[in-house]
């Protein structure tokens, strides 16, 4: 069971929160200098993850 407060931060019943551990990854570290653009393969699919001009990411199959 999972609750979410107001802060978009998301806990488990025992109150741990569960993104605390995750790596986070800058979108500097992903794209390299000017790219708009890179292919991620995952599970033997090749998805697609972009920047938009309003600077928003989509990712797509």
């Amino acid at each position: 069971m999972t609750a979410t407060v107001s802060s978009n931060t998301t806990f488990d019943h025992k109150g741990q929160n569960f993104f605390a551990a995750l790596p986070v990854l800058s979108t500097l570290t992903l794209f390299q200098q000017g790219q708009k653009e890179i292919k991620i393969r995952h599970g033997g699919e090749v998805y697609r993850l972009r920047i938009t001009r309003r600077n928003k990411l989509i990712l797509q199959k």
